[in-house]
């Protein structure tokens, strides 16, 4: 499936060293997330606009067990 849209942003965090918002062709989204031990996820179905609040968090940790992880 190809990228439609792709947004990396620099993330300051002493536990994700990288958040990509994509958007796929057929309109599907999600977060790419990289740990600083090198572990890669993708969290399916991320709206834009849950990836800015995620961005904006002043920890992206705790925004990750308080918003995200239990509801995607």
């Amino acid at each position: 499936m190809r990228f439609k849209e792709l947004l990396e942003e620099p993330v300051s965090s002493s536990w994700i060293d990288d958040l990509t918002f994509v958007e796929f062709e057929d309109g599907t989204t999600g977060v790419q997330m990289t740990t600083r031990g090198g572990r890669s996820y993708f969290i399916d179905g991320v709206s834009e606009h849950d990836y800015n609040r995620w961005m904006r968090a002043m920890s992206k940790g705790k925004h990750w067990w308080s918003d995200i992880k239990y509801f995607y």
